[in-house]
């Protein structure tokens, strides 16, 4: 029964996104609903905290190197293995990958660069901020007329 290469690479990406995701979501829904103080609740806590942090950068790095590259690499018939085996190493404590990255390349480069990201991330909240105030201010109007309201009559 062959699956053809478009119907495979999608049930590839599809099980190795729910691995990397799915799995991580669940264990982290779980210690938030725990009322849990031992230094082990902690220690879980931040073990997850710290693989969402590098998983986010690794995802935005991936889509845009993963562009430059999708066509080598989907063609390579170990890369999906490859990528699920990285990603359990990620998030599996015994491994504690994610730790390992974030001590060695994330935080070093998070705080020799900290006064740059946050001027940025400043930038870009101030320019989302008038985008959506200019979004609302067009938009509410727009529909209030499409609801028969009229806002220029005082009531």
């Amino acid at each position: 029964f062959d699956l053809g290469p478009t119907m495979g690479l999608w049930l590839s990406k599809a099980f190795i996104n729910g691995v990397g995701f799915i799995y991580p979501a669940y264990m982290s829904a779980q210690l938030l609903r725990e009322e849990g103080t031992t230094l082990q609740h902690k220690a879980e806590k931040e073990h997850w905290l710290v693989y969402w942090t590098v998983f986010a950068v690794l995802f935005v790095l991936e889509s845009w190197i993963g562009q430059l590259l999708f066509f080598w690499a989907s063609d390579w018939p170990l890369y999906w293995m490859l990528k699920l085996c990285f990603i359990l190493w990620l998030q599996l404590p015994q491994t504690d990958g994610a730790t390992t990255i974030y001590n060695f390349v994330l935080q070093p480069l998070l705080v020799d660069q900290q006064d740059n990201i946050d001027k940025q991330m400043k930038r870009i909240g101030n320019q989302a901020h008038n985008i959506a105030n200019q979004t609302t201010d067009k938009v509410f109007p727009s529909l209030l007329a499409l609801a028969g309201t009229n806002t220029d009559k005082a009531e």
